[in-house]
């Protein structure tokens, strides 16, 4: 799957079986600036915060190669260590382009606690976490 962003999605493609795919860019006689994110069920999802369709347009066709990713898991307690059901768990890394944090994945804890995140890909990664009457106290950068 291919999608790309502005302020919002644009577009979203899926690959041939070949894995290739067009993206038909309108506003490729501008200088509009996108973020353009690949995903596939087996693979890492790849996101380019910065991409310029315009140094792609006429070099050849851009190539990109997906890695196998690994998985994240991790349990939601309280302060008290309470497990906790039904916290949404955000899987973030840094848009070092525009300066905040990006939310690459989000998932729910289980009844006893437990989230999880498949397929992610080697990145220096952060996690933000909120539900009802509890935020995120204590949160490590991974890389």
């Amino acid at each position: 799957m291919f999608e790309y962003y502005s302020e919002k999605l644009l577009h979203s493609s899926k690959t041939d079986k070949e894995g290739k795919v067009n993206l038909l860019i309108n506003s490729l006689k501008s200088n509009r600036i996108f973020s353009l994110k690949t995903s596939h069920k087996n693979y890492a999802s790849k996101i380019y915060f910065y991409f310029n369709p315009k140094q792609y347009s006429s070099s050849g066709p851009l190539i990109i190669i997906l890695l196998k990713g690994t998985t994240i898991k991790g349990v939601a307690r309280d302060s008290n260590g309470v497990l906790l059901e039904g916290i949404e768990i955000n899987l973030q890394t840094r848009n070092v382009y525009y300066g905040y944090n990006f939310t690459i994945s989000t998932t729910k804890s289980k009844a006893n606690g437990i989230f999880e995140f498949a397929n992610v890909a080697p990145a220096r990664i952060s996690f933000s976490a909120l539900g009802q009457n509890y935020i995120l106290t204590d949160s490590k950068i991974y890389t």
